[in-house]
């Protein structure tokens, strides 16, 4: 008769306020079902992987163009013909294949006092992808 042997494995405590930073607090819509959404970053175009009002994810070529917890400034998306400028940080380089990056961003601000106008687009880019309930078929 083989005897089974069971393993002890012990957990460190993390630091809570670590832990959340991890977490998303928004709803990212995927680019496939929004249709043209453009991003720039400092003059160049990148393919959008996702959306949301408090980031977005876009496809690097390049593991070292951008660099996890980097501050990016030049940010410019373009939602529905409007442009806006925002602020952001690096939270994540993610592989997806050969020469191929996920780049998650978290939108830190706005210029010119636009976020109301971003949430708004945003919101309309969701409605697209989640249509408001209808009443049942009788």
């Amino acid at each position: 008769m083989a005897q089974t042997t069971i393993e002890e494995i012990e957990f460190e405590a993390t630091n809570e306020h670590a832990m959340m930073s991890d977490i998303r607090h928004g709803f990212r819509i995927p680019a496939k079902a929004i249709g043209k959404v453009v991003i720039d970053i400092y003059g160049t175009n990148f393919d959008v992987v996702d959306v949301g009002s408090n980031g977005l994810g876009i496809l690097i070529n390049y593991e070292g163009l951008f660099y996890s917890s980097e501050k990016l400034g030049g940010i410019n998306i373009t939602i529905n013909s409007k442009r806006f400028s925002l602020k952001g940080e690096v939270v994540h380089i993610t592989p997806t294949g050969v020469n191929k990056y996920h780049c998650g961003i978290s939108l830190s601000s706005l210029y010119r006092d636009e976020k109301p106008e971003f949430e708004k687009a945003v919101h309309e880019l969701r409605e697209k992808v989640f249509p408001a309930k209808t009443e049942p078929i009788q």
